[in-house]
């Protein structure tokens, strides 16, 4: 038996959501943004929501399909290079999306990736792992940075204009420490 909203074309994804921003409405107002007696962050809450959201419809679209097909054509490219563009497209990816969702979806593709080309699995996966903790430049990037943006105690536009020098500085490390360090070990 069909759930009585499957003959209406809503998914039990749709309905929950919708009944969720209903309560920020003004005519039913039962939740307020600045609602200070409860403490509760909503706006973090929805900003992780979010996040995971694109993280799912990277894989449902065949977003991270394509990538993976892009990164199968670089594999031509010298290792540390390649190292350099799988830290860079890992860091700013996951300043649009939650770090986590992020790599959860990313590592298995990398895997796939290097299996296929026969290219050092752990050390691109290492470096796709530690890239992923470097989101400092967007509020949904890490729960740090949100509980920083939404204290008021910095504005995004601070956030971006360091981030980005962050990011820059932290990519250049992990790979440098990849190539000459980890690449021993490993």
């Amino acid at each position: 038996m069909k759930p009585f909203w499957g003959g209406l074309g809503l998914s039990e994804a749709g309905i929950l959501l919708s009944m969720g921003l209903l309560l920020f409405m003004p005519p039913f107002n039962v939740l307020d943004w600045t609602d200070d007696k409860a403490k509760i962050p909503f706006r973090i809450m929805f900003l992780f929501g979010a996040g995971f959201s694109i993280a799912k419809a990277f894989s449902g679209t065949g977003l991270a399909d394509e990538v993976a097909s892009y990164l199968i054509v670089m594999t031509s490219l010298p290792p540390m290079l390649l190292l350099l563009s799988v830290a860079m497209l890992i860091t700013f990816t996951t300043e649009i999306t939650s770090n986590t969702a992020l790599i959860s979806i990313m590592l298995p593709v990398i895997y796939s990736v290097a299996e296929q080309t026969g290219i050092n699995s752990t050390l691109f996966m290492m470096v796709a792992t530690l890239c992923a903790s470097y989101a400092f430049m967007l509020p949904i990037a890490t729960p740090p940075n949100a509980i920083a943006m939404s204290s008021g105690a910095v504005d995004v536009k601070s956030m971006v204009r360091y981030g980005v020098v962050l990011n820059f500085i932290g990519i250049i490390l992990i790979v440098l420490i990849a190539e000459f360090f980890f690449k021993g070990i490993l």
